[in-house]
């Protein structure tokens, strides 16, 4: 019974303290003037200013400091708690909005009545322990096909109700009018379309902008974090998590996160005076939506500054188009919100069409990959699925190039893809291998400016790839995470790891200080060591056998708000690492007449994961296979994983089994003699899956081991 009552007592600490934290915070109202102020202390303030003012959550602290510097806050209420009891709230859901228990109710109806375009997905849960479910909505809902992906989000922040009203509605009405109305139905065939209406159930049910932790779940998300809204650390909360694994295991061409209160669209930057790079094809796309809803359409930072936002990350670390959509908290208004909201919604119908298509594979085997695609014109990469391999990414109509990577691959370029108003530009990719491992995603970055002066116009993503000279410069204190990518680590070799390359920028030419943290795409706690300038690390040095994540760290003591302040991060290079699993065979052709055996042996970094092997006609693409015949396979536990060709068809033989403690497992493939002739001379590949059983996270990976069947 420990256990229990030790949970028990961390929940009652965690509830008192939120419960104190809600009676310390008050709520004033604060003249522009404070803009800088308020950013400085990392108050929570809420978008949307009225008549010149802000409203603000303010400590007794933080109150007292703007009063210092002579500005003169009014307070509305004078905690959290008074707010909600003026407002009618006390810690239920007003009347007139949707609880969570029918929300998730009806969404699992929904599910049920519709199974042929609508799944219900739990995508994790919150603190204290509610759902955070979707409802996902398709044409062929259970296979994950080559089409764009839309999300709608509601309710990051408790208090909001009208904002979760938005994607619950919307869903229901898809799924109500499908096969009825031909521009929903044509919608939902052509897409993949997420409605998750409650990021925050815990501070809905409570009534309570942020969630039981105490903290502002918009504020807690990695790209360009800087500690506002009560957030420790980068990605702290379990809400925050599981959307930002979502957007890992989605690439989500399109989303709308609505927010209370206002008739406002705001679009990227949150964090930043200077424009995105790819701020003409995002007005133009927020026009629809605002257009249609009849709402303003403005610049997020216009309004106030804010770090660690969703609309940031899913736009900064994913490259899909994102906004915040302010709408009305008003119950006595709620069906004319939706009304004008459902306007904007439809008005995305189409547009994840007009841009840049493609489809990214291995060269040698055919299976899809993840890879980075860069278009001309963006510093903000964008990642294909891992299980189809497609991109879908909005541009305005001209002609474009793309640069496709993935780690362990060369890159390669295709020029000359055009675009116009009506049809999209087409690209197809087969990477070839390399030997080439640097960083391929950023899950968390602060690109620190105390002073506010946005005179850092590098882009986080200069620090992904080989070293090219352009560089991430930090800013004082600031630090980057680098992910090297699924099945992809920096593994202890004899010799030093990997190299951190610091790029030599005119205006920046001296080398600075930084130091190397080790860790998961959360906590990076073990340091490896501090270096000067361009420097290689040993990773066993500090006890490390594999890392997959790598935090770099300004320690240069360079002057805040300089336009190169901090070290300048040109490149991460692994010297020691693995690629991923690897598959080798000790013949490559086998006797159809006298039979024979293949004996093939597997090493993954991913011991106790489930392997899933097929062999495949060289040049087909088994992607689908995978997907769909997942759950029928048969489990082999054993020692040796016996595969024995004896059918004429394309997917020869395939099973599952069990890696060892050591992540190795071996196959034998027979063929026996005699077997039918007709599949001599075809040529063959293995194709394999890993699936991790701690995340639940397919990897399709394929290395060439080739196998030709003679006479």
């Amino acid at each position: 019974m420990r256990a229990p009552l030790f949970l028990s007592v961390c929940w009652l600490l965690c509830s008192l303290g939120s419960e104190l934290n809600a009676q310390e915070v008050g709520v004033f109202r604060v003249p522009r003037e404070a803009r800088a102020v308020l950013g400085e202390l990392g108050a929570t303030v809420r978008h949307g200013s009225h008549g010149g003012s802000y409203t603000a959550e303010l400590t007794p602290a933080q109150e007292a400091e703007l009063r210092r510097m002579g500005f003169t806050p009014v307070q509305l209420f004078s905690s959290l708690n008074e707010e909600k009891v003026a407002l009618g709230i006390e810690e239920a859901v007003p009347a007139g909005f949707t609880s969570y228990a029918v929300m998730r109710s009806d969404f699992y109806a929904y599910a049920a009545a519709h199974p042929s375009i609508a799944a219900l997905e739990v995508l994790g849960t919150s603190v204290g322990g509610r759902e955070i479910f979707a409802l996902r909505i398709s044409g062929n809902v259970l296979v994950e096909e080559d089409e764009p992906e839309i999300a709608f989000w509601g309710n990051i922040h408790g208090d909001e109700f009208a904002s979760g009203e938005m994607p619950y509605r919307y869903a229901k009405h898809l799924c109500d009018n499908y096969g009825v109305d031909p521009t929903v139905t044509a919608f939902v065939d052509n897409n993949e379309i997420w409605c998750v209406p409650l990021l925050n159930p815990d501070g809905h049910e409570a009534g309570t902008r942020r969630n039981s932790n105490n903290v502002d779940l918009n504020r807690d998300y990695g790209f360009q974090w800087n500690a506002f809204g009560g957030s420790p650390a980068p990605m702290s909360q379990p809400e925050t998590r599981v959307i930002f694994e979502f957007m890992e295991a989605n690439n989500i061409t399109l989303s709308s996160t609505f927010h209370c209160s206002g008739d406002v669209l705001f679009y990227p930057w949150g964090f930043s005076a200077n424009t995105a790079t790819d701020d003409t094809v995002i007005r133009e796309i927020g026009f629809r939506y605002s257009n249609a809803a009849a709402y303003d359409l403005e610049n997020s930072w216009s309004d106030y500054e804010t770090h660690g936002e969703l609309v940031d990350t899913a736009y900064g670390a994913f490259g899909g188009l994102c906004f915040t959509t302010e709408i009305s908290n008003v119950a006595g208004i709620l069906e004319s919100t939706y009304s004008r909201n459902k306007a904007g919604m439809d008005a995305f119908f189409g547009q994840t069409y007009k841009g840049i298509h493609g489809l990214v594979t291995d060269a040698a085997t055919g299976l899809p990959l993840r890879a980075s695609v860069w278009v001309s014109g963006s510093e903000v990469p964008s990642y294909t699925d891992s299980t189809v391999g497609d991109l879908h990414r909005i541009v305005l109509p001209g002609t474009y190039s793309v640069t496709v990577w993935a780690n362990g691959y060369l890159p390669q370029t295709v020029t000359g893809i055009v675009v116009t108003g009506s049809t999209r530009g087409e690209f197809q990719v087969a990477l070839s291998r390399g030997n080439n491992e640097h960083a391929f995603f950023i899950p968390t970055v602060k690109q620190a400016d105390p002073q506010n002066t946005y005179a850092n116009k590098s882009q986080p993503s200069w620090a992904l790839g080989p070293p090219d000279g352009r560089a991430c410069s930090l800013g004082r204190e600031g630090f980057i995470v680098l992910d090297l990518g699924e099945g992809h680590m920096i593994t202890d070799g004899p010799d030093v790891d990997f190299t951190v390359t610091e790029a030599s920028i005119v205006g920046d030419t001296f080398a600075e200080a930084y130091r190397v943290y080790a860790g998961d795409a959360y906590n990076q706690n073990t340091l490896i060591g501090t270096g000067i300038g361009t420097a290689s690390f040993d990773i066993g040095a500090v006890g490390l056998s594999s890392v997959r994540y790598l935090k770099i760290e300004d320690r240069s003591g360079a002057a805040a708000g300089a336009p190169l302040g901090g070290f300048d991060l040109d490149s991460i290079t692994v010297l020691s690492g693995t690629a991923g699993p690897s598959l080798t065979a000790d013949v490559d052709q086998l006797s159809l007449s006298a039979g024979g055996t293949q004996r093939l042996s597997l090493v993954a970094p991913t011991p106790g994961a489930l392997y899933y092997l097929l062999l495949t006609e060289t040049g087909s693409s088994p992607g689908t296979i995978f997907s769909s015949s997942f759950l029928s396979m048969p489990l082999n536990g054993g020692a040796v994983f016996d595969l024995t060709a004896s059918k004429p068809n394309l997917i020869m033989k395939k099973g599952l089994a069990f890696l060892n403690a050591s992540g190795q497992k071996t196959a034998r493939l027979i063929i026996p003699p005699g077997s039918d002739p007709s599949l001599s001379g075809l040529n063959f590949h293995h194709a394999y899956m890993l699936l991790d059983l701690v995340s639940y996270k397919p990897t399709f990976v394929s290395n060439p081991t080739p196998l030709a069947l003679i006479p």
